[in-house]
């Protein structure tokens, strides 16, 4: 046989879920302006190159993702910004189109537009909440309409870009009108609905094999047992739920065929992390191909047992000797980080010709009595084309006209590859790892990786205590009131929160992917009747803001009378403030909840607190609770019905975790407006120190509304020398 390399390019494409719990509206942008790219472009090539060979494999829930929004375009938030007249934009939709429309790479996209970056340098390079008001009067509304045209097109892909429409609009270059607008919104909601029958169409023809990922995306090994190579911290919470992984396979291969109307024969395990019980899962779901880092065969410390001259050129067989087998094709990283870290700084003739001569060095140098080596890409198919200049055009265009007529290269596919070339020979045992250093550090390496683990072990133990599964239950589910929980509790198995948690990746939109994880976990709470522990009401890591960057802290110490009037202007006028519409530009949601400001000034022996609600909101029987998260933890309930002398009554957890009542108080009043007088001392709290709290709205054990919508409002306890200052002439 003459010497040959046979190349599986492996494109993966996932998103986390972003939709809101409570709400169902997607919080971030993501899926859709990844379709105008990698979605549709990854396809095309091969609709231009047949002969083209490619792998997409698809998380589930980004699937699932896209479905949804191809249904529901309303349910993205930045879609329906997108469409409205500038002039109708409040000032909260303004400032989440000036927080996330720079959400690109500047060098690339940005920089090198004129119009653009003459937006970025008006707006400004770090922005924060507090900035937001200034910069929000110095756009206009032309401003604003460029801007949401310009970001859409920086999203576009090459095949968008290749429209006459789109074509015509970016020629234009500024100045664009609401109909400029329109047309690339909808152009970007036509891809988006089209991703689905684009991809099975180019798998029809025989170019592209699809294939999938768990359902969520969860770290596999991790929810099998999360203490499953021997290295593990000794920190990390003791996390073992092999049900939950199995589920995860099992929605997979239900969604996959669904979609598609086809089980997949190949997947690419979340962040390529497997272990030997993870694989034999993934075996018995059905699947009959996966691909892992080459690390699982060359890092020692996974645990892989080695057999000797093993090399990642072959597929090996894995998993149990038993039933359906299971072949493994490794990834080659360098080829892989290639494409995925280093060919967007070279010119696209240099990164194919680079590219091709490393495969074709394997091939000369490989026994040509021996089945073609096979070469395993797997990269990221959608973050590495927004930092090339030209989306990646140039790069796989070359290189599918370089490989047609290429007498020692041939694109394949797994399935293809292994028809022909089956495996010959068994790794007994498959070692724990990922394609990131060979081992889990990204997902439980930090102490905030293991404190949302401890957070997720502690919600899935309460299930089983509140809900306990029947002797007779077929599965993990077993009920209704379980299922409720456990969906929300696999969302938060997801890998995606625990990347962004501590070292070394950030964004800054941590906090958003830390709040969706959070909310997700407290959801689970609510439904099994619980109180919502302490943590799930602060970020869960220390370095994100705990506090809420809108508020307006107080200027002056007032004294309002407590009536539930709103008696005049200056009555409470010097206090701190947050406007709850405010936090919108920076979380969606599909509308107001009822609490619309809290206004907020401290004595050295009280706390002053006005809370206006919009009564069409509120039921009879509805609860406001005031969360007191410092210096203590403490519970203010007041029944929202009208009450000149409202009933406040004080909670605290013992350390048994039981609710016990610790006082009641006279001093609140219900009624255009809830006001409320809290005695420092009640609080846990004196002069100097930090009291930080939050506003809920209960209805029996469903939460209606929160402001801040995330983090805290923080008010320091004057002591009586700056009260002394404020009288001095």
């Amino acid at each position: 046989m003459a010497k040959e390399v046979r190349l599986a390019l492996i494109w993966h494409m996932h998103q986390p879920d972003y939709r809101d719990p409570d709400t169902g509206m997607h919080m971030l942008p993501w899926t859709r302006l990844h379709a105008m790219r990698g979605y549709r472009d990854i396809p095309r090539i091969s609709e231009i190159y047949p002969y083209f060979k490619q792998t997409i494999n698809f998380s589930p829930v980004l699937l699932d993702q896209i479905i949804n929004l191809s249904r529901n375009p309303e349910k993205d938030h930045f879609y329906a910004l997108a469409r409205k007249h500038t002039t109708d934009l409040t000032d909260s939709e303004k400032d989440f189109l000036l927080r996330h429309c720079f959400f690109i790479n500047w060098n690339v996209h940005v920089k090198p537009n004129q119009r653009y970056n003459q937006l970025l340098m008006k707006r400004g390079t770090e922005i924060s909440g507090s900035d937001l008001q200034y910069v929000r009067a110095r756009f206009r509304r032309s401003d604003f309409r460029d801007l949401i045209v310009l970001f859409l097109f920086a999203w576009c892909g090459f095949t968008l870009r290749d429209d006459p429409e789109i074509a015509a609009l970016i020629e234009k270059e500024q100045d664009y009108t609401h109909e400029d607008k329109l047309l690339i919104v909808e152009k970007s909601q036509a891809v988006l609905s089209q991703v689905i029958s684009i991809n099975s169409g180019v798998q029809k023809s025989g170019s592209v094999e699809l294939s999938c990922s768990p359902y969520y995306h969860p770290i596999l090994p991790l929810i099998i047992d999360s203490r499953v190579r021997a290295d593990t911290n000794p920190a990390m919470p003791d996390f073992k739920y092999p049900a939950d992984a199995r589920r995860h396979l099992s929605m997979a291969m239900e969604k996959f065929q669904g979609t598609f109307g086809f089980q997949p024969q190949g997947m690419w395990p979340s962040e390529g992390s497997v272990s030997q019980e993870a694989v034999e899962f993934i075996q018995d779901a059905g699947i009959r191909w996966i691909a892992a880092d080459e690390a699982l065969l060359y890092e020692r410390s996974t645990g892989t047992v080695v057999p000797d001259g093993a090399t990642n050129r072959r597929p090996w067989f894995i998993g149990k000797e038993t039933g359906q087998s299971l072949t493994c094709c490794f990834r080659d990283r360098g080829l892989s980080d290639d494409i995925g870290f280093q060919f967007s700084w070279k010119k696209p003739d240099e990164a194919v010709h680079q590219l091709v001569t490393n495969l074709e060095n394997i091939a000369k140098g490989y026994d040509k009595d021996s089945p073609p080596a096979l070469v395993t890409i797997v990269c990221d198919g959608e973050n590495p084309w927004e930092h090339f200049p030209d989306g990646g055009e140039g790069f796989l265009k070359g290189l599918a006209e370089a490989l047609e007529n290429n007498k020692l290269i041939k694109t394949t596919t797994p399935s293809e590859y292994l028809k022909e070339f089956p495996a010959e020979k068994r790794i007994t045992r498959l070692g724990a790892g990922s394609w990131i250093g060979g081992n889990f550090d990204i997902w439980n390496g930090c102490q905030e990786d293991r404190d949302a683990w401890g957070v997720l072990a502690e919600a899935r133990a309460k299930l089983d205590e509140v809900y306990p599964l029947p002797a007779d239950a077929k599965d993990e589910i077993g009920t209704e009131e379980r299922r409720k929980v456990l969906e929300h509790l696999w969302v938060a198995e997801g890998s995606d929160w625990f990347w962004w948690y501590g070292e070394p990746f950030h964004t800054p939109l941590d906090y958003v992917f830390d709040t969706i994880f959070r909310r997700h976990i407290r959801r689970a709470y609510e439904l099994m009747q619980l109180d919502v522990p302490f943590e799930l009401l602060v970020p869960i890591d220390p370095k994100l803001p705990v506090d809420n960057i809108h508020v307006q802290n107080p200027l002056d110490v007032i004294h309002p009378k407590i009536d539930g009037k709103n008696t005049n202007f200056y009555e409470w006028s010097g206090s701190g403030h947050l406007h709850a519409s405010d936090l919108e530009g920076l979380m969606a949601r599909e509308k107001p909840g009822p609490i619309s400001d809290i206004f907020f000034s401290a004595d050295t022996e009280n706390l002053f607190l006005r809370i206006d609600i919009d009564w069409d909101g509120i039921m009879t029987g509805d609860v406001l609770i005031l969360r007191v998260l410092k210096p203590k933890e403490i519970n203010v309930a007041v029944d929202l019905f009208k009450n000149p002398q409202a009933e406040l009554r004080y909670y605290q957890l013992d350390p048994e975790a039981k609710r016990y009542h610790l006082e009641t108080f006279t001093s609140g009043a219900v009624g255009e407006i809830v006001e409320m007088c809290l005695p420092i001392a009640s609080l846990g709290a004196s002069q100097k120190s930090t009291i930080s709290f939050a506003a809920f709205i209960m209805r029996e054990k469903e939460m209606v509304d929160r402001c801040p919508l995330f983090g805290t409002i923080s008010v320091t306890v004057p002591d009586d020398r700056y009260i002394a200052s404020l009288w001095r002439e």
